[in-house]
Protein backbone atom coordinates (compact mmCIF):
# COMPACT_ATOMS: atom_id res chain seq x y z
CA UNK A 1 0.00 0.00 0.00
CA UNK A 2 1.17 3.20 -1.00
CA UNK A 3 1.74 6.06 1.23
CA UNK A 4 -1.05 8.14 0.32
CA UNK A 5 -3.32 5.27 0.28
CA UNK A 6 -2.56 4.50 4.39
CA UNK A 7 -2.99 8.36 4.83
CA UNK A 8 -6.08 8.05 3.08
CA UNK A 9 -7.39 4.58 5.28
CA UNK A 10 -6.35 6.07 7.99
CA UNK A 11 -8.25 9.38 7.54
CA UNK A 12 -11.53 7.07 6.94
CA UNK A 13 -10.94 4.55 9.73
CA UNK A 14 -13.11 6.97 11.90
CA UNK A 15 -15.73 6.95 9.84
CA UNK A 16 -15.83 3.04 8.78
CA UNK A 17 -16.30 2.35 12.48
CA UNK A 18 -18.86 4.49 12.66
CA UNK A 19 -20.85 2.98 10.11
CA UNK A 20 -20.53 -0.54 10.76
CA UNK A 21 -21.38 0.39 14.46
CA UNK A 22 -24.58 1.99 12.78
CA UNK A 23 -25.24 -1.20 10.53
CA UNK A 24 -25.04 -3.89 13.58
CA UNK A 25 -27.01 -1.53 15.29
CA UNK A 26 -29.55 -1.70 12.18
CA UNK A 27 -29.60 -4.97 12.20
CA UNK A 28 -29.97 -5.24 15.97
CA UNK A 29 -33.16 -3.37 16.26
CA UNK A 30 -34.74 -5.83 13.74
CA UNK A 31 -33.70 -8.69 15.65
CA UNK A 32 -35.26 -7.45 18.65
CA UNK A 33 -38.82 -6.28 16.83
CA UNK A 34 -38.26 -9.77 15.67
CA UNK A 35 -37.57 -11.79 18.36
CA UNK A 36 -38.12 -9.41 21.33
CA UNK A 37 -36.65 -12.19 23.97
CA UNK A 38 -33.15 -11.67 22.05
CA UNK A 39 -30.10 -11.29 24.05
CA UNK A 40 -27.98 -8.46 22.62
CA UNK A 41 -24.62 -9.56 23.33
CA UNK A 42 -25.90 -12.68 21.22
CA UNK A 43 -27.40 -10.72 19.00
CA UNK A 44 -24.56 -8.84 17.97
CA UNK A 45 -21.77 -11.80 18.06
CA UNK A 46 -24.38 -13.17 15.05
CA UNK A 47 -24.66 -9.93 13.34
CA UNK A 48 -20.80 -9.28 13.38
CA UNK A 49 -20.27 -13.14 12.22
CA UNK A 50 -22.21 -12.30 9.06
CA UNK A 51 -20.61 -9.18 8.46
CA UNK A 52 -17.57 -11.46 8.58
CA UNK A 53 -18.96 -14.25 6.53
CA UNK A 54 -19.58 -11.56 3.81
CA UNK A 55 -16.55 -9.81 4.34
CA UNK A 56 -14.93 -12.69 3.27
CA UNK A 57 -16.89 -13.10 0.03
CA UNK A 58 -15.86 -9.50 -1.48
Amino acid sequence: MSDIQQAEIAKLHSHITQDVHKLVDKYLRIMEWEVPETDEATARSMILEQIKVTLETL
